[in-house]
């Protein structure tokens, strides 16, 4: 695309933001050939710009009905930092609904993540996390059981990592993630009460404090609609 073309459909983008977008979720745009008639552009100009917002999640189409604001997706960077803490630099409410905490056996998988037996106990937590109460991510946790002795039966309305410094005197300071797209199964969709099949972004972490013992595995499932993950990558070599 040209510079001129360019121009023009930064133009309408600008235009979209500057008198739509700060209107809230759902507000509805004009369709593609009244924003052409009054920015004197062509349609197509109109659609590029509009595909680039949706891309970036500003806006989202739906089919027969139009174009629309997106809810505002929350970025979260790379950095080991909790949801509660992720949420508040945000300006918004951190929230916890706590759907279950026990002791269970770790089993192969979970063992060989947390090094250590199969048939040793793990303190197993489900959490629906909430921003301004909102559900916004789908947390599964497992915890050694004889790192953390009586953790079943804590408060975890809060963030684990302030709990597991205070109560226990374990700081996290580092962990492996992995990040993957994923959709939602039944039980997952309601617990964020979205459809099922929704797309999500799942994340698997093992965390470690500093002397390199794994500590937890923790797999969240975060809406695709109002999350993602922002990062910086560098070059290597000369």
């Amino acid at each position: 695309m040209g510079t001129m073309a360019a121009g023009k459909r930064d133009r309408v983008r600008q235009y979209l933001i500057d008198n739509f977008v700060h209107l809230g979720a759902h507000t509805a745009v004009p369709g593609e050939r009244q924003l052409a008639d009054l920015l004197d552009v062509s349609r197509m100009t109109v659609r590029s710009a509009i595909n680039e917002l949706e891309a970036d999640g500003v806006l989202y189409r739906r089919p027969g009905a139009g174009t629309f604001v997106s809810i505002p997706r929350i970025s979260k960077n790379l950095g080991l930092s909790s949801f509660s803490e992720d949420m508040r630099a945000r300006g918004m409410e951190p929230g916890t609904r706590v759907a279950k905490a026990t002791l269970m056996q770790a089993g192969t998988k979970v063992a060989q993540r947390l090094q250590i037996s199969p048939q040793d106990d793990v303190v197993y937590i489900e959490r629906i996390r909430l921003a301004d109460g909102a559900p916004m991510c789908f947390e599964r946790e497992w915890f050694p059981a004889t790192l953390f002795p009586g953790l079943e039966d804590e408060d975890f309305s809060g963030s684990l990592y302030e709990l597991l410094k205070e109560r226990y005197g374990v700081v996290i300071v580092q962990a492996k993630q992995v990040v993957q797209a994923t959709v939602l199964n039944k039980e997952e969709a309601e617990a964020l009460d979205i459809p099922v099949g929704s797309p999500a972004l799942h994340t698997r972490r093992i965390a470690y404090p500093a002397d390199g013992v794994p500590t937890e595995l923790a797999e969240s499932l975060y809406r695709a609609d109002r999350y993602r993950f922002d990062f910086m990558i560098k070059r290597g070599g000369a």
